[in-house]
């Protein structure tokens, strides 16, 4: 139980392996001119969900999207600084196991970064290669 935590990927690996999935889609009601009936291929059952996508979004209008109005920011966030060795500190912590975030950058970069005393953004082309 404790290999768990150590090694993540590892466990949901096993979990996968096991898991049963369904590799196709089902079939699907189908409402035609002559009555209703169901799926026969792959086409006819894109057709239907996309039928029924576009039916349940909104279509907005053409033209420009409207601005809110401006707000009086009453209690402004305090400016953040950070020393660099905080931010080492804090990327040294860092899971590689986990995930990279919304930016793209995994987490093993980021903690060899740490190691490299290189922790800023203008940093990160040297380290990746990008």
């Amino acid at each position: 139980m404790a290999q768990i935590k150590i090694n993540p990927k590892k466990f949901w690996a096993y979990v996968k392996s096991q898991t049963k999935t369904r590799p196709t889609i089902p079939d699907l009601e189908m409402v035609s001119t002559s009555g209703t009936r169901k799926t026969r291929n792959d086409t006819e059952k894109a057709n239907v969900l996309a039928e029924y996508f576009t039916s349940v979004f909104t279509q907005e209008p053409d033209g420009e999207i409207p601005r809110l109005p401006n707000r009086i920011i009453r209690n402004p966030m305090e400016k953040i600084i950070l020393t660099e060795e905080e931010i080492q500190k804090k990327l040294k912590l860092l899971n590689p196991a986990k995930s990279s975030g919304p930016d793209g950058v995994s987490t093993t970069i980021l903690k060899e970064m740490a190691d490299t005393g290189r922790t800023t953004k203008t940093d990160l082309p040297k380290v990746t290669g990008h």
